[in-house]
């Protein structure tokens, strides 16, 4: 039986954890876990924010893997513990998954802040561009594009030259954050 194979992770309570990518090619193949969740959703900024590149290492625990194909299911348990060697506490790796879950939810919030700062500037610019020059209209939705830009980039680095400029705002700053609590 061959086609689309799904393999989904459920946490102990049930909540949805993440999908593997299988291969659609036939006979034995290899899945691998990287025991991240998805990475957030970054705002496009002038610089890169590596940092936020990779999503959170889920906390030790009981986890269920789900295999579809077809009509057919097949689930096992699989536990995900610490290493024995760590000096770190359970406790500890559950608390830095909850902050990077929680910074990781504020920087998805700003995507969708400077989604729609970057709609309405871009509407109101082109609905000026449409405008004749002396039309009053036309000036307070050019001022009004110009206020976004001035709103976005209080929130995201807009000086083209990346990290040569040095300017970083709140996107910068979480995403730095975001990455410092991944990598403790």
């Amino acid at each position: 039986m061959y086609g689309d194979l799904k393999i989904e992770i459920f946490d102990a309570a049930g909540k949805f954890v993440d999908e593997i990518p299988t291969s659609k090619h036939r006979g034995v193949s290899r899945a691998a876990w990287s025991m991240h969740i998805k990475p957030p959703r970054v705002p496009p900024a002038a610089t890169a924010a590596f940092g936020a590149a990779v999503g959170p290492r889920v906390p030790p625990g009981n986890y269920t893997v789900k295999m579809t194909r077809g009509d057919k299911v097949y689930t096992t348990q699989l536990a995900v513990a610490l290493d024995p060697r760590a000096k770190f506490s359970v406790a500890d790796r559950t608390a830095q998954y909850e902050l990077m879950v929680r910074l990781g939810a504020l920087l998805n919030h700003m995507s969708w802040a400077v989604d729609a700062i970057l709609g309405v500037r871009d509407g109101a610019g082109a609905r000026a561009a449409k405008l004749a020059a002396g039309d009053p209209l036309k000036k307070r939705l050019t001022d009004l594009a110009a206020g976004m830009d001035a709103i976005r980039s209080k929130i995201v680095a807009t000086k083209e030259g990346g990290a040569i400029t040095g300017e970083e705002r709140l996107r910068e700053y979480v995403a730095t954050v975001y990455g410092d609590v991944g990598n403790y």
